[in-house]
Formats: structure tokens, C-alpha cells, sequence
């Protein structure tokens, strides 16, 4: 689990680009984490297929695994930093990028 979260876990740094969804490009992981069928039955909040910050709500994960087991400081930790979505509710510097996700204030919805 700790390997996992190394992984997942970004050096905690704001940069202006962190203001965008574009910002979680160069988080990575590089390369991306895939973690299989099996933990996605069991985690049903987390992206299918390849997992990186491009693509995590780590608010709905933690929701969803903290429902289940105590996450102790590392839901604390979550929680303190204010991470929520981290980059899916965030504004697309270019929304016509097929990777912005749907829940960016800047995609229309009409």
C-alpha cells in the first residue's frame, strides 16, 4: 500500500499551473498505475484502465474506501490538504482537449 501511495501521492508544490486541470500532466505516474479488475470491483470510484492524476477524484475514493476501513492519518492527511477532486474540478486551459474531464467548469454542457 505505502509503494501505492508513493506513487499517487504528489511532493506537495502550487504552481500556477496547478490552478488548471492541465496541471496533473506532468504528475504522471509515469507510467500510469493499472490496478487491475479486481481492485476496481472492490473500489468502484477509481478510473477504469490506467489510473493517474489526469483521471483520480481522490475525494470519491477515499469516500468510498474510508466507508469500508479507518484511513487513520492518511484520510487526515486527504482531508487537511484539501486534495478533494484535486485536478477533475478544475478549469481546462483548452477545453477542446479530448482528456479535459466532463466536470470542468469551462465544458459546456449544452
Amino acid at each position: 500500500m505505502n509503494s501505492l501511495l508513493d506513487k499517487i501521492i504528489p511532493c506537495i508544490w502550487i504552481t500556477p499551473i496547478d490552478c488548471y486541470w492541465e496541471g496533473s500532466k506532468p504528475l504522471g505516474p509515469d507510467p500510469p498505475i493499472n490496478l487491475g479488475d479486481e481492485v476496481n470491483a472492490f473500489v468502484t470510484s477509481l478510473p477504469k484502465g490506467n489510473v493517474t492524476w489526469k483521471n483520480l477524484n481522490p475525494s470519491a475514493v477515499m469516500n468510498e474506501v474510508g466507508a469500508l476501513f479507518d484511513l487513520g492519518p492518511i484520510g487526515n492527511f486527504f482531508e487537511r490538504a484539501g486534495i478533494g477532486a484535486a485536478y477533475l474540478d478544475r478549469p481546462c486551459i483548452d477545453p477542446l482537449d479530448f482528456e479535459c474531464p466532463k466536470t470542468a467548469p469551462t465544458i459546456s454542457t449544452d
